[in-house]
């Protein structure tokens, strides 16, 4: 099952119990930008310039990023306003294919006896094999390709660092993913320019949430 990146963002953030992991505060938010960016890469939206427009409406066949398409409008929307308005039911619309596919289970809980829960632990390896080519790549013992490429920029915006490397310091982590995305070679300019503006929407939109929480 070939994964867009806001399942493998969303794979990244949940732990061993399919929960999500204490650092994955901001994750709804980095499937709306991850969604973006895939949307860009496949020519269905122009991220440019602060703002993100419609440029086909023809369907993707990824379920995911059709949800996503069809919650943009044809007016268009400032970057920012485009990841608050995505963010809103694509961790649904994300979960239910990789569900459907065996990359995660469904199981329901109950918090307290009372409160119904649902928890999605990884099935298949998967996600353990999503795990080793992001450190593969950190560690430079994989070709970073686009979509790796990609995937580390969202982890670093949205502070999913200990999650994607458990066990190795964060600042460390850092560093280590704008060395490897700093340069060009692994995207072309349209691709770079969305994963830029999007890392820079994703950035102001975490700093008022954060700063009004």
């Amino acid at each position: 099952m070939e994964l867009n990146l806001a399942a493998q963002l969303l794979l990244i953030g949940l732990d061993e119990q399919g929960e999500p992991h204490p650092a994955a505060a901001a994750l709804d938010y980095g499937l709306a930008g991850a969604a973006l960016i895939d949307l860009a890469r496949l020519g269905r939206v122009a991220v440019a310039a602060g703002s993100v427009t419609v440029t086909g409406r023809a369907p993707t066949g990824d379920p995911t990023l059709d949800h996503a398409l069809r919650a943009l409008p044809d007016d268009g929307l400032g970057n920012e306003e485009a990841i608050n308005r995505l963010r809103e039911g694509l961790r649904q619309a994300t979960v239910e294919p990789l569900v459907a596919g065996g990359v995660l289970r469904r199981e329901k809980h109950r918090l307290l006896w009372v409160i119904p829960d649902e928890r999605f632990p990884a099935a298949g390896g998967v996600q353990a094999a999503l795990r080793d080519r992001l450190a593969g790549a950190l560690d430079g013992e994989a070709v970073l390709d686009t979509s790796t490429a990609a995937l580390l920029s969202l982890v670093r915006s949205t502070g999913l660092e200990e999650a994607a490397f458990p066990g190795r310091p964060k600042p460390a982590v850092r560093a280590r993913i704008e060395a490897c995305t700093s340069g060009t070679q692994w995207a072309d300019g349209g691709t770079r320019a969305a994963v830029d503006e999007v890392q820079a929407a994703l950035l102001a939109v975490l700093t008022v949430v954060f700063l009004a929480g």
